[in-house]
Formats: structure tokens, sequence, C-alpha cells
């Protein structure tokens, strides 16, 4: 897959952005920008250790799949 549609995907899972839940305060995450992606960051994401996500960010994520892809 290429780097650009991963980050998409990623990025429509709610990973690398707040979740918007007010006083929580959390973090984005880490997920750097696809442009400065090397091949062994994209293979660092592919077993999850190329990103950081909070909590919620994963729940999201997780929820997501169970929903049949809606967020």
């Amino acid at each position: 897959m290429p780097s650009k549609q991963l980050h998409q995907y990623l990025r429509s899972f709610g990973l690398g952005s707040r979740t918007g839940i007010e006083g929580y305060g959390e973090s984005a995450g880490l997920l750097s920008r696809w442009q400065d992606w090397i091949q062994l960051e994209r293979d660092n994401i592919a077993f999850g250790q190329g990103l950081a996500v909070n909590a919620v960010q994963m729940a999201a994520a997780v929820n997501t799949i169970a929903n049949h892809g809606t967020y």
C-alpha cells in the first residue's frame, strides 16, 4: 500500500488527531507526515511500533472496525 494511502487510512481511524473529548487533556498521539516516512517506518507501523495513540483513539479505531467501517 502506498504511504499516502496508508496515512489516509490511519487518519480516517482517528489516529494522529485528538478525539475532541473535553476536559480529558488528551494527546493527539504521534503519527508523522507520510512524506517523511522511510521504508523502515512503514514496516514499524505494520506491527504497531511506528506510531503512538492514546486509549480513546485505540478504542475508537477498534469500534470503527466493529461498526463495519463507520467511525
